[in-house]
């Protein structure tokens, strides 16, 4: 944590309390199976998962937040540090001693950089982006516009916030313009979340959105349970993505009604109806949120909605990537 605060640079600046928290959350995706009721209990190899999926966790829970220009800065370190270098002493880190320890992992000696490899837990080990997917083949029936051609950069987006909805952890996107961000996003919430077991609905905010128009966009999309309780389609989880969620303007005092009304769900569980004349508590349950939102814009959001969100930074495509 001292490390990242002295020399990486966040879009979204958080603190170190967010940060284990985002790495917690990425961790869990790789156990929470073994606490399932019918689960069997933890697997013989569980040690190697548990160690390969800390260093996961460490890449796309706390340096995936770091911009472009000093995430190489936090991969060099990282790669240290698993390695049982004394990084306290290279980096000159002025906290308490720590004397170092090596991560047993098998990501394998020095590499070009972390962020391009993926932890397989079924295999127990790493491989490159691309090659947990297979070979893209362009749709017959598809025009030139509808081709989306996957690379690094969306395979590794895409399975973080996969993985993140699966567990009902709420995700934003953050990156520059033209990096693809809700085109991602759309995408893999049409491919994966559109079934019997999922529906999602989509808004995208602009300087004009109100608080209520936001309400009766989500309140429209639910059901009714019971008396206060609403939800999704029975038997479905929902998913709401919120384009452009930074632009509501602000007023007088500051705050951004829109994101207020959301930060109210997020710490009450819903909001008041505002169809009704006695205005009751409406509940809105079985449902995550997923966000996207510039990181250079002149608005920025509240930590106290932040703190609800794993944040994954999108660079700007590399060469790598184009190619």
């Amino acid at each position: 944590m001292e490390f990242t605060r002295i020399n990486c640079k966040f879009p979204v600046v958080t603190g170190p309390n967010f940060l284990v928290h985002n790495f917690l959350r990425v961790f869990d995706h790789f156990i929470v199976e073994w606490k399932a009721e019918d689960s069997k209990g933890a697997p013989g190899n569980a040690d190697d998962i548990c160690f390969n999926a800390i260093v996961f966790a460490g890449i796309w829970g706390i340096g995936c937040q770091i911009e472009e220009t000093t995430r190489p800065k936090f991969d060099k370190f990282f790669q240290l540090l698993i390695q049982g270098e004394d990084v306290q002493e290279q980096f000159k880190i002025d906290i308490p001693k720590v004397d170092p320890m090596k991560v047993p992992n098998k990501v394998g000696g020095e590499v070009p950089t972390l962020f391009e490899l993926a932890f397989v837990k079924d295999q127990v080990s790493w491989m490159h982006w691309t090659k947990t997917i297979p070979t893209y083949v362009v749709p017959k029936d598809c025009t030139y516009s509808e081709v989306i051609v996957p690379n690094v950069d969306s395979i590794r987006v895409r399975y973080c916030l996969n993985q993140l909805l699966m567990q009902k952890k709420h995700v934003l996107i953050v990156g520059e313009t033209g990096t693809g961000k809700s085109i991602m996003i759309q995408q893999e919430l049409k491919e994966n979340f559109q079934n019997d077991d999922y529906m999602f609905l989509g808004l995208a905010f602009s300087a004009q959105t109100s608080a209520n128009q936001t309400q009766l966009i989500i309140d429209g999309g639910m059901e009714k349970k019971r008396k206060g309780f609403y939800g999704p389609p029975l038997g479905k989880d929902g998913i709401i993505f919120v384009d452009d969620l930074n632009m509501p303007q602000k007023e007088v005092y500051f705050a951004q009604p829109p994101i207020e009304l959301l930060r109210q769900w997020m710490d009450y569980g819903g909001w008041y109806d505002i169809d009704t004349p006695e205005r009751e508590f409406r509940y809105t349950q079985k449902v995550s949120f997923v966000a996207a939102m510039a990181a250079a814009g002149r608005q920025t959001i509240t930590n106290r909605y932040v703190r609800h969100f794993n944040i994954i930074y999108v660079e700007p495509y590399s060469t790598e990537s184009m190619n």
